[in-house]
């Protein structure tokens, strides 16, 4: 990495004593109205406490329930693993 460019900074560190961590993030200004939209549909006609931050973690866990099901499909349905096999028996293709 070039000298005159910083290493991302995050809000504080993950510990793994924790549940939750802090995120932040630049994000397209239509992806933050849409959002907003969203919050505002809530609290105006169904959820009366709702927030961005509630809005964007139903977003992050529906799409990482959706990438850990497609991991543990493909897992379950692979033959074997062929790195494992590799490594165990000292051959690296």
């Amino acid at each position: 990495m070039p000298l005159n460019e910083q290493q991302p900074a995050y809000a504080r560190g993950r510990n793994p004593d924790l549940e939750r961590t802090d995120l932040r993030a630049s994000v397209r200004k239509f992806t933050m109205d849409v959002i907003d939209a969203e919050v505002n549909y809530r609290t105006r006609h169904t959820d009366p406490s709702a927030s961005r931050n509630l809005v964007i973690n139903e977003i992050l866990e529906a799409w990482a329930m959706a990438q850990w099901h497609r991991a543990t499909m493909t897992v379950a349905l692979a033959p074997s693993n062929p790195l494992v096999e590799d490594s165990q028996e000292a051959r690296h293709v």
